[in-house]
């Protein structure tokens, strides 16, 4: 009934051009007759994620600096309003959410966490299996097992023989090839491995065998007993379709990991280990203060100098 007050939600499905606004008609008719009509003004705001993993270290800093500057009581989003734009910026710490920040159509991403050697993100301890993890990787990648296990929060963490990277075309078990490739970023190129389950040619091609340790969990493809690596199936199967416009993976070496599966939009990634608290504050900080790419880089590094941006 229209003597009722009723309420009305608007979804933006981008956001605004400007700090105009977008004008907003709302009609209520009995039949044909038109009864009233009111007009609004509506601003709709750039996303922002910052989504925090198991050993992210920046969720407080972040929250002080969005809670200085919210242009409300609100906090989930975070309402920040600017001269040239407004910003929503959720602060969310699931993989569920995670999944839903990736998948924002044009988002401003900032994962905090550990990179998990490549397997992908972590919201818990205690994962027992490649496949509890957040797979967001290459579909080979080499983890340090042991590693995993008595250091990052997974002492049950388990890989089975049949998760072994392999070549499927010989008789031999458990045996990848690695090449080289390159990470090309604004500051410098970097230089990694890539696996693969069939022959490959070009480059530093090396076809690895597996040695088996006195544990099953120091099995090796390459590296030594004390910093072995095995290559094992992961992939990226917990990745939503790409449409994020920025997105910065603030966790250890994020470049080597990660760089081919977040060939979407711009991707900023660390070319080492980071420990430091306020990177994902700086990231997010610089971009509602409308700095380009470069711009945003230099905070970054400003924090802690391990940074590098590619844009796709």
């Amino acid at each position: 009934s229209i003597a009722n007050d009723t309420t009305v939600y608007v979804e933006g499905l981008s956001p605004s051009v400007n700090m105009d606004g977008e004008t907003i008609t709302l009609r209520v008719y009995n039949g044909t007759q038109l009864i009233c009509e009111d007009k609004v003004k509506l601003i709709v705001a750039q996303t922002m994620f910052g989504i925090f993993g198991d050993g992210g270290a920046g969720e407080s800093t972040l929250r002080t600096y969005l809670n200085a500057e919210k242009k409300d009581q609100r906090t989930d989003p975070y309402v920040i309003k600017k001269a040239t734009a407004c910003y929503s910026v959720f602060v969310w710490t699931s993989e569920k959410l995670a999944k839903i920040a990736l998948g924002a159509e044009e988002g401003y991403v900032a994962y905090d966490g550990h990179s998990n050697f490549g397997i992908g993100f972590t919201f818990s301890g205690n994962l027992a299996n490649i496949a509890a993890f957040m797979n967001v990787g290459e579909a080979l990648v080499p983890i340090n097992w042991p590693y995993m296990r008595d250091h990052q929060g997974h002492p049950n963490f388990w890989i089975e023989d049949a998760e072994y990277g392999d070549d499927t075309t010989s008789t031999e078990q458990y045996d990848p090839w690695r090449k080289t490739r390159s990470i090309v970023g604004s500051l410098q190129t970097l230089s990694t491995y890539e696996f693969f389950s069939t022959p490959q040619t070009g480059g530093d091609v090396a076809h690895l065998h597996l040695t088996r340790g006195a544990n099953k969990y120091e099995d090796y493809h390459y590296g030594t007993v004390v910093s072995p690596r095995i290559v094992a199936k992961c992939g990226a199967a917990d990745m939503p379709t790409r449409r994020w416009k920025k997105a910065f993976l603030n966790s250890c070496d994020s470049g080597r990991y990660y760089y081919r599966i977040f060939n979407h939009g711009t991707f900023f990634y660390t070319r080492g280990d980071c420990s430091a608290s306020g990177t994902t504050k700086a990231f997010i900080k610089a971009i509602i203060d409308g700095k380009d790419n470069g711009g945003i880089l230099n905070d970054v590094n400003a924090v802690e100098n391990v940074n590098d941006y590619h844009s796709f």
